[in-house]
């Protein structure tokens, strides 16, 4: 234990974990390949690049005027008066613009990457600064952080999470400071107000923060910058309404239409959501989510052994606020990850309170102090193999796409149009050019009407399936395209490809 305190407690210690962490970027760092809704990302800042246009590129209009077979689906596509929008914040696209015009997907990837090492210096410099903590426990937080799958669940991955949560925790660590100068007021509204751009329950952060402080603090000085600063994050706001209001013609752009659509739950449903958003699912990400907030809830008997208590109060008093309310806003109901993604804006901020809980215990309750050192190790060490595993699963998941990218892209090239029927293919295809064009088809369609619409238009049709012996997901069976002899399949890792051409 004492060689241990040694090595966590080393000056250099902080600086060589960011090392390691970065070696295992290179590592986990999948290339220009993604899947899920980042795809959909992906092709939304590419179109913008590509085209100049905030409305999703579809190379298939001129045959599909009705965008019956466009490659997208609800939630991630939404399709109004002719033309198809990826549902996320056009915003976001902005901000990628400029990484992947430089450097791709793999600069998507970086900017997350950079974005969870900020977010744990800032932890770590706030414990030091702020807090003054010992540089083993200001360590221990960043350890702590990191095994509860934290960097781990979106870190790795190409999420705006990661950002919004490192926008979120500068607001938080800066608004719980003792002196709430001018500067830090402006900052505490700006950082919450520009990341509702890329989620807009981060926006719940400033008026929770400046009023936590103001209940805390109860400071004439508070008052007067906190108005201001809540002045800066409206203006910023109203910005953002008034842009999707031009653009889309819903103050909440795309996402609003999507809010609506879940305010139909009536209040004990709500309710209920508490539990679940609070202590999260097994099939989640965040599984720390559970000891964190049990811990958490610790720091109301500890406390008064703390150095100075005040910061930290601050960041229990929001980041419980904000687990209350987002639940009865966001629905959230498809999906594994049910809600954990909207809690890690705060999750940062839970973290400093757990450890907070370990240090403040008196060192003469060694049997207390050990107990709670012990569960919040173990709980984390669990949470983090999860976490892992989940990391794991996307890399090789991507590893297989980025394996058969050569040989998908070598088996369409001679065809006119490629008809997809299946929906991981459908993921896959997000990632490659419009040439030549790509149609879904999904299960409820009829096979014969779109072979009707495409044999008037091309001659040379690729048929793109898994085949029914190696997944249970197959939408259509390749058979209904009346798929010849002339057909190839590719032996692949994980799945089979099979390409029917007409």
């Amino acid at each position: 234990m004492l060689f241990l305190n040694k090595v966590v407690g080393h000056r250099y210690a902080f600086l060589i974990l960011l090392l390691l962490l970065s070696g295992l970027y290179i590592w986990f760092q999948p290339g220009d390949i993604a899947a899920g809704d980042a795809a959909y990302k992906v092709r939304q800042v590419r179109d913008l690049a590509r085209y100049d246009q905030v409305e999703a590129y579809y190379a298939g209009r001129n045959v599909d005027p009705q965008l019956e077979y466009f490659p997208g689906e609800y939630p991630w596509v939404y399709i109004n008066a002719g033309e198809a929008f990826y549902i996320f914040p056009y915003q976001l696209s902005f901000l990628y613009y400029i990484p992947y015009a430089l450097g791709g997907v793999r600069s998507l990837y970086l900017l997350t990457f950079l974005a969870s090492l900020f977010t744990l210096y800032l932890m770590w410099r706030f414990a030091r600064i702020e807090l003054c903590w010992s540089m083993l426990q200001a360590n221990g937080l960043v350890l702590l952080m990191l095994l509860g799958g934290g960097l781990l669940a979106y870190g790795y991955d190409l999420s705006e999470h990661a950002i919004t949560a490192c926008l979120s925790t500068w607001a938080l660590l800066v608004g719980a400071r003792k002196e709430l100068t001018p500067v830090n007021a402006v900052i505490c509204g700006a950082i919450p107000a520009l990341a509702f751009s890329l989620r807009p329950e981060s926006l719940l952060i400033a008026p929770l923060l400046f009023g936590a402080r103001i209940l805390i603090y109860r400071k004439y000085s508070d008052w007067l910058w906190a108005s201001v600063g809540a002045a800066v994050a409206l203006i910023i706001f109203g910005l953002n309404l008034y842009s999707n209001k031009i653009l889309f013609g819903h103050m909440l752009g795309l996402r609003g239409i999507e809010f609506e659509l879940g305010q139909a739950d009536d209040v004990t449903t709500r309710l209920a959501r508490i539990w679940t958003y609070t202590f999260g699912r097994e099939q989640g990400t965040l599984f720390l989510a559970t000891p964190v907030f049990l811990f958490a809830f610790m720091w109301l008997f500890v406390r008064r052994h703390a150095r100075d208590s005040t910061p930290v109060d601050i960041l229990m008093v929001v980041a419980l606020a904000y687990v209350l309310v987002i639940p009865l806003v966001v629905s959230n109901r498809p999906g594994p990850q049910f809600g954990e993604r909207f809690l890690f804006n705060v999750y940062p901020a839970l973290t400093i309170v757990t450890a907070a809980v370990v240090i403040a215990i008196p060192a003469r309750r060694k049997l207390l102090k050990f107990a709670t050192l012990t569960a919040v190790a173990l709980l984390s060490l669990w949470t983090a193999g999860h976490a892992f595993k989940a990391v794991l699963i996307r890399k090789q998941f991507l590893n297989y796409f980025e394996s058969v990218q050569n040989e998908f892209e070598k088996l369409t090239a001679e065809a006119d149009a490629v008809v997809i029927l299946h929906r991981t293919l459908n993921v896959f295809y997000m990632n490659h050019s419009e040439d030549p064009p790509f149609f879904w088809l999904r299960a409820e369609q009829d096979p014969a009407a779109l072979r009707a619409i495409l044999s008037a238009h091309y001659t040379t049709i690729a048929i793109v399936n898994v085949p029914a012996q190696l997944s249970d997901q197959v939408d259509v069976d390749a058979a209904d395209f009346d798929c010849r002899s002339d057909s190839a399949v590719s032996n692949l890792q994980m799945l089979q490809l099979k390409i029917c051409r007409l």
